[in-house]
């Protein structure tokens, strides 16, 4: 379905979420230029507010590519965040409701790693980009509903429920999540459970297995 053109208001509100989203990854207009192989100048400009070279299909690209879908994030992959706490506190707020958002602390056994964050059909994991600040610690200027965290696994069990994903959903028309409840207990751990969705969204988003594990840092876990 073709797009419909961009009014200056929605052009403005584009260019505010790319760049909200580009600092919670974060990332570089170098960056988007190696991934895209779109024009560092051409994105420049369009972001800087100078000359708006950037056509309105790269545009609609570049947000597509930065999990961004109908004004805000997309309800439809899970969206990683290696954040400071500044980038969380100026933008994080945009795409929330902060009537309506709670979060959940992640651990492993060397502490807490991540916060998963769920407003409104969106799931962020906020990871810390800052050496001593918890992730935790990052969302204290928003009214949080705090739930039972989840304990991330071992490697070998999420590279395990990942196939299983990948194989029940991601190939067959994405079934609903009860197909793989009884593969996933085979596994026996009450924890993974609580994974099934977040990890469907994460894998929804393009990541690999072993993107998804060295995402959440499991290269580093001590099985």
């Amino acid at each position: 379905m073709k797009r419909k053109n961009l009014s200056t208001d929605e052009d403005d509100n584009l260019r505010m979420l790319v760049r909200a989203v580009m600092s919670l990854k974060p990332k570089k207009i170098a960056d988007i230029t190696r991934e895209l192989k779109f024009s560092s100048g051409a994105i420049s400009g369009w972001l800087n507010g100078g000359v708006d070279r950037l056509s309105e299909e790269r545009k609609n690209i570049l947000a597509d590519h930065l999990g961004i879908k109908n004004g805000s994030l997309s309800p439809d992959v899970c969206h990683i965040f290696m954040a400071k706490k500044s980038a969380v506190d100026n933008h994080l707020h945009l795409f929330i409701n902060v009537g309506a958002t709670s979060a959940k602390k992640i651990f492993r056994d060397s502490g807490e790693i991540g916060v998963l964050i769920q407003s409104d059909g969106i799931n962020i994991i906020l990871l810390s980009a800052s050496a001593g600040t918890k992730p935790s610690d990052l969302v204290t200027c928003f009214q949080v509903e705090w739930s039972d965290p989840l304990l991330l696994d071992k490697k070998e069990r999420i590279e395990k429920i990942c196939e299983i994903i990948s194989l029940k959903y991601i190939n067959k028309n994405n079934q609903k999540i009860t197909g793989v409840k009884e593969d996933i207990e085979s596994i026996e751990n009450s924890n993974v459970l609580a994974w099934i969705e977040i990890l469907k969204k994460i894998i929804e988003s393009g990541l690999s297995t072993s993107e998804v594990i060295e995402r959440l840092g499991l290269y580093k876990y001590k099985n």
